[in-house]
């Protein structure tokens, strides 16, 4: 960014020589039509080249938000790996904004809570529905707001205008396996049309 900048304050400073030889000409026309076309063209190609890096990067981000999210459900299915997960966690820490880390952290910690307590159940403990209807509840909204700051950041603020307020974590009605079938042959799908193009 500051070296386009300097790129530009150099371009201005040029610009403005131009104008001032204009006043008093020690340059042919052609000259400075040249150096404006030049400038023009260095322009261009600097705001070419600065767009394709937000498009690759953007890109990039989605990629490993899908990976992220289908790593969430394959293990929730009891497909998945805590190290798939592990490592699309590390990546969504690397990649994310600030929004979308602290989003994932939220998530992912409530998540860790509910597996701690259904690890430390025991059999002679009586379940309360209304404590697990309150974690599923937390769940969604944690979930919600996970989906909208990665939802922003790949698209902007106005991404969630319309986004519903009730968004469950799992929301098919599908069993689990036909679930995870469903996403790995969406995944295979998405692989083979990136490898396309």
């Amino acid at each position: 960014m500051n070296k386009m900048l300097t790129i530009l304050n150099n371009i201005s400073q040029q610009l403005n020589n131009i104008s001032q030889s204009l006043v008093h000409p020690s340059y042919s026309p052609e000259i400075i039509a040249a150096i404006i076309a030049a400038a023009a063209a260095i322009i261009t190609l600097l705001i070419t080249k600065y767009k394709e890096r937000s498009i690759q990067q953007r890109n990039l981000k989605e990629e490993k938000y899908i990976s992220f999210l289908s790593a969430l459900i394959a293990l929730r299915a009891g497909y998945g790996t805590n190290r798939q997960l592990i490592e699309t966690i590390q990546v969504m820490n690397l990649i994310g904004n600030s929004s979308v880390v602290k989003a994932t952290s939220d998530f992912i910690e409530l998540i860790l809570e509910k597996k701690a307590e259904s690890g430390n159940k025991s059999e002679n403990t009586s379940n309360n529905p209304n404590k697990d209807l309150n974690k599923e509840e937390i769940q969604n909204e944690r979930y919600i707001a996970l989906i909208k700051a990665m939802r922003e950041d790949l698209y902007g603020k106005n991404a969630n205008k319309n986004f519903p307020n009730t968004l469950p974590f799992v929301i098919t009605s599908k069993s689990t396996k036909e679930q995870v079938e469903e996403m790995l042959e969406i995944q295979q799908l998405v692989k083979t049309q990136q490898l396309q193009k």
